[in-house]
This record gives C-alpha cells, structure tokens and sequence, in this order.
C-alpha cells in the first residue's frame, strides 16, 4: 500500500495529516487547505479497496486518511512475529507426521 500511496503522490498527507483551516484565513491559505483535503480523499479512495473486510470496517468510520493509517498500523503491529510463531508451529507438526510409523 505504500507504494501506491507514494505513487499517488499522498503518502505524506497519511502520515502526517493536513492542518485544520482556521477561521479568516486568507484566499491562498483556503486554496492550499483545499488542495490537501483533495488528496486527503484520494488517500482514503485508495485506501478502501487495498483492505479486506475486516479492515474496511475498522477505517469505514473514519473522517482522514491519517486516522484511517494509524488504525491499520495499529492493528497489524504483531502480524510478523504472529506469522513467525504459526509458521515455526507448523514446521513442527509436519517434522512429527513423518516421524510417526502409520
């Protein structure tokens, strides 16, 4: 995903968010603020589709490409070491069905 992400020229605006338009700001600021909620939205288009169902219902809520990030991080800080352990445990098994005589 995050090659995509940068691919689209967005990867910043996920990790970082964009900062709120405070009130009375000027034409270039409005012009500027709207322009990052632009790729904001495209961050999230492209988001959505990359996750499975479980995910997408964790991010479905969200309002921010940002936010919808730190969810998935979140989620998956453990997934390689899971990964690691499930493998190792099925190594294990295999090596014991070929010591066994049936």
């Amino acid at each position: 995903m995050k090659a995509i992400l940068d691919y689209q020229d967005v990867m910043d605006i996920v990790e970082e968010g964009y900062p709120s338009l405070l009130e009375g700001a000027m034409k270039a600021q409005k012009a500027i603020h709207k322009e990052n909620k632009k790729r904001d939205y495209k961050a999230m288009c492209l988001l959505h589709p990359c996750v499975d169902t479980p995910h997408f219902e964790k991010i479905a809520g969200v309002t921010t490409s940002k936010e919808a990030w730190d969810i998935l991080e979140k989620g998956n800080v453990g997934a390689n070491q899971l990964k690691k352990v499930k493998l190792e445990t099925m190594r294990r098994q295999y090596e014991l069905m070929q010591m066994e005589d049936t």
